[in-house]
């Protein structure tokens, strides 16, 4: 299934890019980002395809966690570990649903 261009997440619409790393010069490792003062969700162009998909939907719970909790989602200092799990989590029920996007 080809992956979205546009995704909304409450009253924002969030265009899906691939783009190349570094996505954060300061953080090295990091293969997504979502922007959500310019409505964007970067994923690293050059990582393997069912990762992008894990990205992506970390980058999702990034964006709901902003929209709808303001980053306070989680306990302090907890933020990124719970958006991996959450992020790993719901890209395998994705894809044990069928739903596999090809980014690209």
């Amino acid at each position: 299934m080809k992956a979205p261009n546009i995704v909304r997440i409450g009253c924002r619409d969030y265009k899906v890019l691939l783009a190349p790393a570094p996505l954060d010069p300061e953080s090295r490792g990091v293969t997504g980002r979502v922007r959500n003062q310019t409505g964007e969700i970067l994923i690293d162009s050059a990582i393997p395809p069912e990762e992008k998909n894990g990205t992506f939907w970390h980058e999702i719970i990034h964006g709901i966690g902003y929209r709808y909790f303001y980053n306070s989602l989680f306990p302090s200092g907890k933020n990124e570990e719970m958006v991996d799990r959450l992020g790993e989590a719901l890209a395998q029920v994705m894809r044990d649903l069928g739903i596999v996007f090809e980014f690209g």
